[in-house]
């Protein structure tokens, strides 16, 4: 199972503690406090996969081509340069 590096942050006692996963942009999970915020961040690890999950299956295929022949050349090159 792939294991991901949680950020905790701890606010004032008045506020939420949040759990944010620096490899997955825009997943974050929260609570009122440390243990509840860790224990919701599964289910935010969770949803963020289903949602990738979705977003794959929602990408259109490639279309069928039915000539080898190329859409359009692109032009040659001479190979690379090097700074003298």
């Amino acid at each position: 199972m792939a294991q991901y590096v949680a950020i905790i942050e701890n606010a004032d006692p008045d506020e939420a503690v949040g759990v944010w996963f620096p490899d997955l942009p825009g997943c974050f999970s929260g609570g009122d406090d440390i243990d509840e915020a860790l224990e919701n961040a599964p289910e935010a690890l969770a949803l963020y996969a289903q949602e990738l999950i979705a977003e794959v299956a929602s990408c259109r295929r490639p279309g069928r081509r039915t000539s080898s022949k190329p859409i359009r050349s692109l032009p040659r090159t001479s190979g690379t340069t090097r700074p003298s």
